[in-house]
């Protein structure tokens, strides 16, 4: 599901994977148990739908049907799922975009001190 949300995904090395995954594990660890287990649930009746909707799981449909359908399920009249759709696609851009070299090689350069940090380094832009 996480190379459909960010489709860099599908092109990275395992090092890429593995921090991707510690960024979401580190985002996720002070959440409460029940989120947490919401979350798993949630990738779970994804999978449970897919199979309704195209007889196969997810993980076996082709890439523009699991983006089509991942849009759809944004978009359902069920909020918990609209709200799963999000919750995932935020732990997944956290994840990916979260790492140095990721927001370096886009040229992101927001800094924790937000515009604080820009003034006292002298804005370029």
């Amino acid at each position: 599901m996480a190379a459909t949300i960010v489709p860099e995904l599908s092109g990275v090395d395992e090092e890429v994977w593995r921090r991707t995954e510690a960024l979401i594990t580190q985002g996720l660890s002070g959440r409460p148990d029940a989120m947490v287990r919401q979350l798993v649930l949630f990738i779970r009746v994804v999978n449970v739908l897919a199979v309704v909707r195209f007889l196969r799981p997810f993980t076996a449909l082709d890439d523009a049907r699991r983006l089509r359908f991942l849009s759809s399920l944004e978009n359902a009249p069920i909020l918990a799922i609209r709200r799963g759709v999000w919750g995932l696609r935020t732990l997944v851009f956290m994840g990916y975009y979260g790492q140095d070299d990721v927001r370096a090689r886009l040229g992101y350069r927001a800094k924790s001190l937000g515009w604080r940090a820009v003034r006292q380094e002298g804005a370029d832009w």
